[in-house]
């Protein structure tokens, strides 16, 4: 009985920490550059069952405790590239991060709706400032061009490059916020070879807003189906626990 109060709560509490994650990707379904998170279960305490027959165990089956959170991935597939017509936004068709300076350090993101400082530093909407190979882009002109591999022009003349990294190990980017990830691997980021900077355009999110819905709402009735169950082995330890006592 108790076996089966943990599993529909293990139940619950996993279909919660799903609904949350599919929600915060649905919540981000026009968020430039956005990345979507996959949320991943795994049985909690599987064991084997079996019986003992003619001086022998013989298995019959499996059993668990429910399931728990194992972890929270980042797919990192590249989203539906849109022209805007703005020479301020670039999306990275293919592999590669910007790079962007943040508390002393550099952060990396695939939001390319990029603006210009009050000192004509270009940066994201938030303050932060794009790297380019030379540090700081500093944009002092009327036109700006910025080729396919990142080259920088302002009314003709080649200013800076755009600074675009890769991880081969992606699974140690994590977020932190304001659409951008820090790198917390030991390797140090190479630079693609296989990317093509698209000017006047923005990737927006990888996330398939049928997909999530149907994943919401598919949360939302396993998580009442585990409660109702949760509910049923209640009443039904409870109606255990007077009967026994009055059998005392």
């Amino acid at each position: 009985m108790l076996r089966g109060l943990y599993a529909a709560a293990s139940g619950m509490i996993s279909q919660e920490i799903f609904h949350a994650v599919r929600t915060n990707n649905l919540a981000n379904i026009d968020t430039v550059g956005f990345k979507g998170d996959i949320p991943t279960f795994r049985s909690y305490f599987p064991y084997e069952i079996v019986r003992y027959s003619k001086n022998e165990y013989v298995p019959i089956g499996k059993m668990n405790m429910g399931s728990r959170l194992d972890g929270t991935y980042i797919d990192f597939r590249e989203g539906k590239i849109r022209e805007t017509g703005n020479p301020l936004d670039v999306a990275i068709h293919g592999d590669g991060f910007f790079v962007v300076s943040y508390k002393g350090g550099e952060v990396y993101t695939r939001a390319g709706n990029f603006v210009l400082s009050k000192n004509g530093e270009l940066e994201t909407p938030e303050g932060f400032k794009v790297q380019g190979e030379r540090g700081n882009i500093v944009i002092d002109g009327k036109e700006v061009d910025i080729a396919e591999d990142g080259s920088i022009y302002v009314d003709g003349e080649l200013v800076d490059r755009l600074r675009i990294v890769d991880f081969e190990d992606k699974e140690n980017l994590r977020k932190i916020g304001y659409n951008l990830f820090v790198y917390n691997g030991g390797n140090v980021p190479q630079i693609p070879e296989n990317y093509m900077i698209r000017q006047g355009a923005l990737e927006y999110p990888n996330v398939n807003l049928v997909k999530e819905m149907v994943n919401i709402l598919q949360a939302t009735r396993t998580y009442e189906t585990n409660q109702k169950i949760f509910k049923m082995g209640d009443e039904t330890l409870s109606r255990a626990i007077t009967e026994l006592g009055r059998v005392g």
